[in-house]
């Protein structure tokens, strides 16, 4: 009889002791899909921070490429006029005068 109320007595913590690792499991879950939940946040929001980035690196190289197309197209044009301007033929310059006879 002694040997059954000890084993009762056994069974009664065990189950106890499942309980409370069944309820811990449970928190630990629960923290772990809180945890995935911000983790999916933060990957979201570095996602759309990399595409802007992207975007702005992108936009960013469009322009200095018309920047500089511009900028080349203006040396050509003013090394054009001023190669146009060298290559007219100067009036020739008079003689001084001569003042003393």
């Amino acid at each position: 009889m002694n040997a059954v109320v000890q084993l009762t007595a056994a069974t009664g913590r065990l189950e106890s002791a499942v309980n409370s690792l069944t309820e811990r499991v449970g928190e630990v879950r629960d923290g772990q899909d809180a945890l995935q939940a911000r983790i999916e946040k933060v990957e979201r929001k570095m996602l759309i921070a990399a595409t802007f980035f992207s975007l702005i690196i992108a936009i960013g190289g469009i322009i200095l490429g018309t920047a500089g197309f511009v900028a080349n197209k203006a040396i050509d044009f003013g090394l054009e006029m001023a190669k146009s301007k060298m290559q007219e033929q100067t009036p020739p310059i008079p003689p001084p005068a001569n003042t003393s006879k």
